[in-house]
């Protein structure tokens, strides 16, 4: 899942033992799973589905929580009569567990993600085991495993066992909801509109930070740019409260709309010029003026070069993208364009990710559709176009007929 959802999970965490309840992390011992689930695309909405009955089948009392109970509504209703609760109407949770002491919107927003101790895949578990047993330990750590974790990260090994003996990143969530309204998405569906938490607020939970030790702040959002369009105040305003706070800190901002940074552009460098924000992810989808405009990202290839080409000259920050690979009409050549942007900025990591068709969405109008083979030959000719200039590749296929989700990383 995506990290606001994580954040979502451990809240939810919280809110349980708060009212007393033992959290263990193997389901098969569990008596109520809760299960957050993603829907951003086709393929993940259908492995949610899928966990929804590996789940079911263990005979517990099952909730269902997060964004496919409102992306994928009928067919999740196929399967599973139970509890469901969506992303937008998270605090529903108190009908299910009737909660003596703390209501969930009496409990604090999270600051740290979620993570599973019963997590199967290797890089999470070794972090959990590094924080559990300490510096001493990992400074041992040189081998294999941070060797290729490093280069995978743009680090080496020595880097990368330095970047993990680091705190955890805390995270400040400054806003839920989306203002946006991207003809391809149904996650608005699910998380609801723009909601964004009091200026004040987020100011306190960053001090708590920096008391606790913290380096890496990451602002995280679902649309982390439109922040306080719902209450007279703007991202900027919270940037520069939050930079007049004292101390050694970085500042990372995650998939923030390039609409954002474009309409604040000069306030907005003050701060790179600072030096206080490390790390900016945006997704620009695409880089072609006609595919823009049917998507709905109210910004121009032009407005796009020209701002993250200054961003570029800022060699301290990272910046990554993300782009979409067969939106309904793209040509050959329109896919290009983006792929001559990345190569263009250099940005220093980005993903390449398949269109997913989701029924509810303005996308279905738009005709004709790019057939999944196209999308898969396009993915593979990014792979080629990313290795040629440098980059390091990586691409995941859950199945033969599923086209493929791309993964660069600049090599250093």
């Amino acid at each position: 899942m995506c990290s606001r959802r994580s954040l979502d999970t451990r809240k939810i965490y919280d809110y349980l033992i708060k009212n007393n309840y033992k959290i263990v992390n193997d389901p098969k011992k569990a008596d109520i799973i809760v299960l957050n689930t993603c829907s951003y695309s086709n393929v993940v909405g259908d492995n949610s589905l899928k966990k929804v009955e590996e789940f079911k089948a263990l005979n517990k009392e099952l909730i269902v929580v997060g964004c496919l109970p409102e992306i994928k509504k009928e067919e999740l209703d196929k399967i599973f009569k139970g509890k469901k609760i969506t992303t937008k109407e998270i605090e529903k949770i108190d009908e299910f567990f009737k909660p003596k002491n703390s209501k969930y919107a009496e409990v604090e927003d999270t600051n740290i993600l979620w993570q599973n101790l019963n997590e199967r895949k290797m890089g999470r578990t070794f972090n959990n085991l590094v924080e559990k047993i300490g510096d001493n330990f990992a400074k041992k750590v040189n081998g294999i495993y941070c060797s290729t974790l490093g280069k995978l990260h743009g680090m080496n090994s020595k880097e990368y066992t330095a970047n993990l003996l680091e705190k955890q990143t805390y995270y400040v969530r400054i806003s839920r909801g989306c203002f946006g309204n991207c003809s391809y998405c149904a996650i608005k569906k699910a998380i609801g509109p723009l909601k964004s938490k009091p200026i004040e607020e987020c100011v306190k939970e960053f001090k708590k930070g920096i008391n606790l030790g913290y380096k890496i702040f990451r602002f995280g959002a679902d649309d982390i740019g439109a922040y306080g369009l719902d209450n007279k105040s703007n991202f900027i305003e919270l940037l520069t409260e939050i930079s007049n706070i004292p101390g050694n800190y970085t500042i990372e901002i995650e998939t923030i709309s390039p609409r954002w940074i474009i309409k604040y552009f000069d306030e907005f460098e003050s701060f790179l010029k600072d030096n206080k924000i490390s790390m900016i992810f945006s997704a620009v989808q695409s880089a072609n003026n006609r595919i823009l405009n049917l998507m709905n990202r109210y910004y121009t290839k032009e407005e796009l070069e020209y701002t993250f080409n200054t961003l570029r000259k800022y060699k301290s920050v990272r910046l990554g993208t993300e782009i979409i690979a067969g939106f309904p009409t793209e040509t050959m050549d329109e896919f290009e364009d983006s792929l001559n942007f990345i190569k263009g900025i250099q940005f220093d990591w980005g993903f390449v990710n398949p269109f997913s068709l989701i029924q509810g969405t303005p996308a279905v109008n738009i005709k004709p559709y790019i057939s999944q083979e196209q999308v898969v030959k396009r993915t593979l000719f990014a792979k080629d176009f990313f290795d040629k200039i440098g980059y390091k590749v990586l691409y995941y296929k859950k199945q033969k007929r599923n086209p493929i989700v791309l993964e660069f990383y600049k090599k250093k």
